[in-house]
């Protein structure tokens, strides 16, 4: 479905709409005037056009402002995610050289060790201290979902999939005292989306809900780490929610 909503590469321009509407206004003053009408028709019509571009001038300044306001916050939420990927590889970099430094000289081959291939496993890979020190609140809310997506999502040809509501509805059952909001959902999926790289991506259903899609390879990565982390209230939400 189509919108009219103008973007920051959108052709709207107020100032020709405005324009539009005066020209409007003007040639039917000038086919009321050509027909003989009265003074005073004419210069009803005159001050009710007057009025339509006055509204019309006010829509557009509007609409104006409303753009900007679109354009900033989606230079926000850029800065947010490229803010995140920064503190996430600045963690990870120290976790791999204390990790470095403890092991073995001649490491066992085939050690079962899952690779890291995405930012969001990262993610899922830090210790609760570094999660409160480096993450935001909807960053540790991506975590939460992405850690146990294999319970929370279904089963779909691409993978697993959790719609925007079951997302809402999971971090609800973890955030008691919290209310989750459409926007925090909104952008808990974003961070997923950009976390996950080409392994989990954003759909849309056939009723225009979104859906985080993750592939079954991410979501068995995920799941290696997981079990190698434990979550103090991971088995109560668990239970809620199912």
């Amino acid at each position: 479905m189509s919108t009219n909503t103008p973007t920051a590469n959108s052709s709207y321009d107020s100032e020709s709409t405005v324009d539009s509407v005066n020209n409007f206004v003007q040639a039917v003053v000038d086919g009321f005037n050509q027909v003989g009408a009265s003074e005073e028709v004419v210069d009803e019509i005159e001050e009710k056009g007057q009025q339509l571009t006055e509204e019309v001038d006010q829509l557009a300044d509007q609409v104006d402002d409303n753009t900007e306001t679109i354009d900033d916050e989606r230079e926000r939420r850029s800065a947010e995610v490229e803010g995140c990927h920064s503190r996430i590889t600045r963690v990870s970099n120290e976790i791999e050289a204390v990790g470095a430094d403890s092991e073995d000289t001649n490491p066992t081959p085939n050690d079962g060790k899952t690779t890291i291939q995405t930012p969001i496993e990262r993610v899922c890979r830090l210790d609760q201290e570094l999660v409160g020190e480096e993450l935001t609140n909807n960053q540790r809310r991506a975590r939460f979902v992405a850690k146990d997506i294999a319970d929370y999502g279904r089963k779909v040809p691409a993978g697993i999939a959790i719609k925007s509501s079951e997302i809402r509805r999971v971090l609800s059952a973890a955030s008691e005292n919290t209310t989750i909001y459409s926007q925090t959902v909104s952008r808990v999926m974003d961070f997923l989306d950009r976390l996950g790289n080409d392994d989990v991506s954003i759909k849309t259903t056939q009723s225009g809900e979104r859906t985080v899609v993750f592939s079954e390879e991410i979501v068995e990565r995920l799941g290696q780490i997981t079990n190698g982390v434990t979550d103090n209230n991971r088995g109560a939400v668990i239970e809620a929610v199912v």
